[in-house]
C-alpha cells in the first residue's frame, strides 16, 4: 500500500518541481478527498503528501548505524527548562556566543546538549566543557569515550585525552605548581605539536623561576625542529615569551629602543625625571620602534633608561605617544613582574580617558579581582560597556551598573532618537558585567523600550538566571 501510494506521489512531485500544479495528475481515487476547487485542492495535496513522506518514508543511512556513547554529565548543572529557549536564542545568534557560555558557567550553569555542543576544537569555551568536547573527539574518530579520572598523575596520563588532558594539567597546577612541570616535562615529547602549545600555556600560571630550565630546553629543542613546521615555530615562541617574563630574553635591543626616548627634569615636583618619546620623524622608524618593544625585556628597557622596573613606570609620560604607551603595556604584559603589571594598570587606568589600547595589553596578566575593579572604575569615568567587558569579562557582577554614565546615554539616545537608537553591542554587554540585581534595574530602566528585541536577551539572561557561584 505504502509502495502505491509512493508511486502516485512521483507524478505529483514532478509538477511541483516544474512549477505547475499537480492536483490533475493524482489518481482518480484521490480527487474526491483533495475537491474540486484549485487551490484548496493543491494545499490539501500537499498536507496529505508531506504526511506520507514524514510519517512512512524514511531515508536509508549513508552507512552503517552505530549506537553512540552517553553524552557525560559536567560538573555544573544544566540550565533550567525556562531559561533553555532564551540561551539558546543567545548562544546561536550572540556574535558574543563564548561570552553567554562563560558567563552561565560564571554563574553555576552550562547548556543543555540539545541546545548546543562544542566542538573538539572549541579552545576558547570554558573548562567545564572538556567532557563534552573529548566526547566529540571520541564521536568523530569512532574511538571510545574514556571514563575521567579525579586526578591528573603521571600513571593516569594517558587515560586523559585531549582536552581534558590541558584542563587536569592546569588544575594541577593551581594546586601544585611544582607537580604540573615535572608532569609536563615527563610527557612532553610524546605529544603533538598541537597539544604541546595548550599544555605549555599552563606554565604562564603561577610561573617561576623554577620552570626555565624546562622552558630552556624548550625552546632549544623547538628552535631546531624542521622551520617548516609552523606549530612547532609556536611552541618556540611561547616557550621564549615565558622565558622574557622571568628576565631569561635576550636584551641587546634595549639600547636602541631607549635612544627612542628622552629624560626631562620636572623642577617643579623635586626634580624627578619623565621619560617622554621623542619625535618620530617617519612611518619607517615608528614600526621600528614597535618592533623594539615586542623585543625588549621591561626591567632591562628600565635599565637602558636608568630606572628600576616600578621607577619606570611612574617617570612614563602616559598619553604624549598612543602608540609607544601601546607598545610599553604589552612590553610589559609580555616580560614583566607581576607588581609591575599592576602598578603599570593602575596608573593606565588614571590617565586612560578614552584611550584604552594599552590597558587592553594588561588584561591577560591581571587576575578577576583587578580586572573588575578597573572596569568598574572606568565605566564611572565614562567607559563603555563593551570596554568594561574587555577589561573585567563577564560575569562582573557590577551593581548600579544602570546609573553609570554609559547606562544615561544609552537611555537618552533611544529617548531622544528611537531611530538611531546604538544597538550593536552596548546593551549585550550591559547584561554580561552587571550583577543579578543591577540587571533587574536596568529592564525596569528600559521596560519602555524594545523589551523582546534581541540586544535585550542577555540582560533577560541575567536577571533571571539564579547564581549558583559557578566557575568557568
Amino acid at each position: 500500500m505504502a509502495k502505491a501510494i509512493f508511486d502516485a506521489l512521483g507524478p505529483v512531485l514532478t509538477h511541483w518541481m516544474t512549477g505547475a500544479p499537480a492536483a490533475p495528475a493524482v489518481p482518480s481515487a484521490w480527487r474526491d478527498a483533495i475537491g474540486s476547487e484549485p487551490g484548496e485542492a493543491e494545499l490539501r495535496l500537499l498536507a496529505l503528501s508531506g504526511q506520507f513522506l514524514a510519517a512512512a518514508v524514511v531515508a536509508k543511512p549513508q552507512s552503517e548505524l552505530r549506537a553512540l556513547p552517553d553524552v557525560p554529565v559536567l560538573a555544573l548543572p544544566m540550565l533550567p527548562l525556562k531559561l533553555r529557549p532564551l540561551a539558546r536564542r543567545m548562544v546561536e545568534v550572540c556574535s558574543w556566543r563564548n561570552d553567554v557560555l562563560h558567563f552561565l558557567a560564571g554563574r553555576g550553569w552550562t547548556m543543555h546538549p540539545e541546545d548546543w555542543m562544542p566542538s573538539a576544537d572549541d579552545e576558547d569555551v570554558p573548562a567545564v566543557y572538556a567532557p563534552w568536547r573529548e566526547w566529540a573527539q571520541a564521536v568523530a574518530s569512532n574511538d571510545t569515550v574514556r571514563k575521567p579520572v579525579r586526578a591528573l598523575t603521571a600513571d593516569n596520563w594517558r587515560d586523559y585525552r585531549m582536552p581534558q588532558r590541558a584542563v587536569a594539567l592546569a588544575d594541577l597546577r593551581r594546586r601544585i605548581p611544582d607537580a604540573a612541570r615535572a608532569l609536563l616535562e615527563a610527557n612532553f615529547a610524546h605529544e603533538t605539536n598541537d597539544a604541546r602549545f595548550s599544555l605549555l600555556r599552563v606554565l604562564a600560571q603561577q610561573l617561576s623561576k623554577a620552570d626555565a630550565p624546562f622552558l630552556e630546553r624548550v625552546a632549544i629543542a623547538a628552535a631546531g625542529a624542521d622551520s617548516r613546521e609552523y606549530p612547532q615555530a609556536n611552541v618556540q615562541a611561547l616557550a621564549a615569551s615565558l622565558l622574557v617574563r622571568l628576565g631569561r630574553g635576550s636584551g641587546t635591543v634595549v639600547a636602541e629602543l631607549a635612544s627612542f626616548f628622552e629624560l626631562r627634569r620636572m623642577e617643579e615636583f623635586g626634580g624627578g625625571s619623565t621619560v617622554a618619546p621623542r619625535a618620530v620623524e617617519t612611518s619607517v622608524q615608528r614600526a621600528r620602534r614597535s618592533v623594539l618593544f615586542a623585543d625588549a625585556e621591561f626591567d632591562a628597557f628600565a635599565g637602558a633608561l636608568g630606572f628600576s622596573s616600578l621607577g619606570l613606570v611612574e617617570a612614563w609620560s602616559f598619553g604624549a605617544d598612543v602608540q609607544a604607551d601601546v607598545g610599553f603595556a604589552a612590553m610589559a604584559s609580555r616580560s614583566a613582574a607581576d607588581e609591575v603589571v599592576v602598578t603599570l594598570a593602575a596608573a593606565l587606568a588614571e590617565h586612560a580617558g578614552s584611550n584604552l589600547p594599552p590597558l587592553f595589553a594588561l588584561v591577560p596578566r591581571l587576575d578577576e579581582a583587578w580586572r573588575i575593579r578597573l572596569a568598574q572604575q572606568l565605566l564611572r569615568g565614562g567607559c563603555s560597556f563593551p570596554d568594561a567587558l574587555a577589561l573585567g569579562g563577564v560575569g562582573s557582577r557590577i551593581d548600579g551598573a544602570i546609573d553609570m554614565p554609559a547606562s544615561v546615554a544609552l537611555i537618552a539616545a533611544y529617548a531622544g532618537h528611537p531611530a538611531d537608537w546604538p544597538r550593536w553591542g552596548h546593551l549585550e554587554a550591559l547584561g554580561l558585567i552587571a550583577s543579578r540585581a543591577a540587571a533587574r534595574q536596568a529592564l525596569e530602566q528600559l521596560k519602555t523600550a524594545l523589551a523582546h528585541d534581541l540586544v535585550f536577551q542577555t540582560i533577560r539572561l541575567n536577571a533571571e538566571l539564579d547564581d549558583n557561584g559557578g566557575q568557568g
